[in-house]
């Protein structure tokens, strides 16, 4: 009987060992749903990156390069009047506006820095004495046609 007790103590003990709480139980399965998760994300990152990669190589480079944000601006302004034929038909004044230049811009200003008779010297100093002039005035450069 003495054995039997023990027995009994014993395979309880054990069970009691080996049982798992529900909350230590799912912790595992857990952890590994959250790893398999961060390494798909990482996967499907990684399948981003190779095809913009791709996209560059076969069609060459979207946006000429530091012009980025102002492209992005212009693209979303195009959106928000409805659509690229409406903007073309807005005068210069008025896409400029939208795109936050409310200066009024002389055409020899804008060409002393733009175009095919600019002075690169003066555009650069400018640039850097003045960024925020030299944003405006290559935005109206880029309405009017100039560069």
């Amino acid at each position: 009987m003495e054995l039997t007790e023990e027995l009994k103590q014993a395979t309880t003990t054990k069970q009691a060992n080996t049982e798992i709480p529900s909350e230590q139980a799912n912790a595992p399965a857990e952890d590994t749903r959250v790893e398999e998760i961060a390494q798909l994300k990482a996967e499907i990152e990684q399948l981003r990156l190779q095809a913009a990669a791709a996209a560059v190589k076969k069609n060459g480079p979207v946006a000429p390069l530091g012009t980025g944000q102002q492209e992005a601006a212009r693209e979303k302004a195009i959106r928000s009047v409805g659509g690229l034929a409406i903007w073309n038909q807005m005068r210069v004044e008025q896409r400029s506006a939208i795109l936050g230049v409310t200066d009024n811009i002389s055409d020899d200003e804008i060409s002393r820095y733009f175009g095919s008779k600019s002075n690169a010297m003066a555009a650069a100093s400018l640039a850097k004495l003045n960024p925020s002039k030299y944003k405006a005035l290559r935005v109206v450069a880029r309405e009017r046609g100039i560069f």
